[in-house]
């Protein structure tokens, strides 16, 4: 053991790659002068994951053994006895070394493309699998570049030969690895060729949204307000077909809230590019500082109607940036790229919405909390855990630079230099396709949360009636569905099944909201103006074998309509709490007892015939108003 720590780390690599070609030469095919002990194929293809697992470990954290590695396995796909299960694992292993290092994968990408390119459409159909492993691999290379037009006519070539499903695949690689151009093509025609008007609508979607993507990087369209425009409307009519593709089983809220805050986005930098060309309609120079009042301190008002017009795309931009906020809280069977892509977009677009703030509004307004700092993006991340979201960053970065020139500049007024550099830095983030996350097309974890309230009116639809004064006891019941889906299977969760995240509590919260009559709000009657206000209660429980129950005692003292919202959020074990639902209504009707009885009385008196003359001087005393001089004896 000794002299094995005193080995230099060369040669410990060393001696980690001969083993490693050893066994994999073992897993890969049985030699013919050796006795393989391995006698079952499903166990020789456990032991060839496991090994190219490792292999992948070893290659993050030491280059040399990377390149040799993909050397290796480039040759190993050479060979025509690799067939099957196999050869989709060396691919799938090359893909993972993908994430990290591209510039060994693109050494190996004419040898790739040979393979494909000598298979033909039998040997596709039988090796679809590996076929779209290896697309995915070409387009991962390609990250940040685009497509030579030999890559192109390969990538038709093979959409062309493969089935509807290869296709459509490919075309989901295509837009996880930013190469919206290809997914166009190989969706091209294959909504109309599906059995079901769900499966109609979804590939309809995704055909939109390659569209509007590779519009807004096509250079042949000059004009940048034109491509988001088209863009923008592509986009929306992909939100409409995402609603007419969802089903109360794939209710497909996240997709649709995606592609919506997209199109939101889109049209935010539209409207950005449409108020910059009101800077022809500025005050000169000479009259500017007559515009503004003597005790006005907001002197970039006086750039004309160019800085209110800015200042509105100041809040589109924040508004869709918290809104990417709440998607992140409701994803919480995401995958962390994916939550990562959700997290950079909104972190570009509170980039655009202060960029644009530090031009518009100066330091003694009242809004401004910028101040004298630089921008920064984000935080530094690890480069080995970006997966397909690092070009987008890049992006950021360099808008973060651009941005930063406008300190250089004077803050006294817009000038045409200000409104260039940042048409010149949003360009950049514009003609940048984002990458699609893997959540969007794939969920391979669902946790679903039921709760039952009680009570419960006994009509659907009815109120539950309550004396004014009295507390309501409400009691919350609920499980916890969690299931982890595999490839092929899906399977309970378990506490050795891996998984993104798993709840730690349930946190409950009920709201309670009296409704405002009408006739009293209009007529200022509104005694009890304090008890409207609504009263938000909230408790923490720990499931117990995926079961819980929490009560409330509300306490009401409105009379009237209230309305009761249960909402229901999950705190993972870090603490955070996911807006996952579900959530429940109910409908309180709260009836004061004097008031009902002096109603019922007075309403008996007025459709019943005169009491007896002995009786009516008790009986108005009765119902004297209180507060009243007058009084019979």
């Amino acid at each position: 053991m000794d002299e094995l720590f005193t080995l230099s780390g060369a040669r410990l690599v060393g001696l980690i790659k001969n083993g490693i070609e050893s066994l994999l030469s073992r897993l890969c095919w049985k030699t013919q002068n050796f006795v393989d002990p391995i006698e079952s194929e499903e166990l020789r293809l456990q032991y060839l994951g496991k090994c190219l697992v490792h292999a992948t470990l070893l290659s993050k954290s030491s280059p040399f053994f990377c390149e040799w590695f993909c050397e290796t396995m480039g040759e190993l796909l050479q060979c025509e006895e690799l067939v099957g299960y196999k050869r989709n694992l060396i691919c799938q292993s090359l893909g993972n070394i993908g994430k990290f290092n591209h510039e060994y994968i693109r050494k190996l990408l004419p040898a790739l493309m040979q393979l494909l390119s000598s298979w033909d459409s039998a040997q596709l159909e039988v090796e679809n699998n590996t076929v779209v492993v290896l697309v995915a691999i070409i387009l991962q290379a390609h990250q940040g570049y685009s497509l030579e037009t030999q890559s192109k006519e390969f990538l038709k070539a093979i959409i062309g030969s493969s089935n509807l499903w290869v296709a459509y695949r490919i075309a989901r690689n295509c837009l996880r690895f930013g190469q919206p151009e290809i997914a166009s093509i190989a969706l091209q025609g294959s909504f109309s060729r599906v059995c079901s008007e769900n499966f109609h609508f979804w590939l309809s979607s995704l055909h939109s949204i390659a569209l509007a993507e590779s519009l807004l990087s096509n250079e042949s369209i000059p004009l940048l307000q034109e491509r988001l425009m088209q863009a923008s409307n592509l986009y929306l009519q992909a939100v409409t077909s995402l609603k007419a593709a969802s089903t109360p089983a794939a209710t497909l809220e996240f997709q649709t809230e995606f592609v919506r805050l997209r199109s939101e986005m889109l049209i935010a930098f539209r409207s950005f590019m449409i108020s910059c060309g009101n800077l022809q309609f500025s005050p000169p120079p000479a009259i500017a500082p007559s515009i503004t009042s003597s005790g006005n301190k907001d002197i970039l008002l006086a750039s004309g109607r160019i800085v209110s017009q800015l200042r509105k795309s100041v809040r589109e931009f924040y508004n869709t940036g918290d809104a990417y906020g709440r998607l992140y809280q409701t994803a919480f069977d995401s995958d962390s790229d994916s939550l990562l892509t959700v997290h950079i977009l909104q972190q570009v677009c509170q980039l655009v919405g202060r960029s644009i703030e530090k031009l518009v509004i100066s330091k003694d307004h009242a809004s401004s909390g910028i101040g004298d700092q630089a921008f920064v993006f984000c935080h530094e991340p690890d480069t080995t855990e970006l997966s397909n979201s690092w070009l987008l960053i890049e992006s950021c970065k360099h808008v973060v630079a651009l941005v930063n020139k406008l300190q250089d500049l004077p803050e006294k007024s817009v000038t045409q230099k200000h409104v260039d550099c940042l048409k010149e830095a949003f360009r950049i983030l514009i003609e940048t396709p984002i990458t699609y996350p893997r959540f969007f097309f794939q969920t391979l974890q669902s946790t679903r949360v039921k709760i039952a309230v009680s009570p419960q009116p006994r009509v659907p639809g009815e109120h539950i009636s309550v004396l004014m004064g009295n507390n309501l006891a409400l009691k919350v019941e609920g499980v916890i569905d969690q299931t982890f889906s595999r490839i092929n299977t899906k399977e309970k969760l378990t506490a050795g099944t891996k998984c993104f995240r798993k709840p730690k509590a349930i946190r409950i919260t009920v709201t309670s909201a009296p409704v405002q009559n009408s006739r009293t709000h209009s007529h200022g009657l509104d005694l009890n103006k304090g008890t409207h206000e609504p009263l938000v209660v909230s408790k923490e429980v720990v499931p117990h074998r995926d079961f819980f129950t929490v009560q409330f005692l509300l306490g009401l003292w409105s009379s009237g309509v209230t309305n009761l919202s249960v909402d229901t959020s999950i705190i993972d074990r870090e603490g955070r709490q996911w807006i996952t639902g579900p959530k429940a209504t109910l409908s309180i009707k709260v009836y004061d007892e004097v008031s009902s009885k002096s109603q019922s009385t007075s309403g008996t008196s007025n459709t019943t015939r005169p009491p007896p003359s002995g009786l009516q001087g008790s009986l108005s005393s009765q119902l004297q108003v209180p507060g009243s001089s007058k009084s019979k004896s």
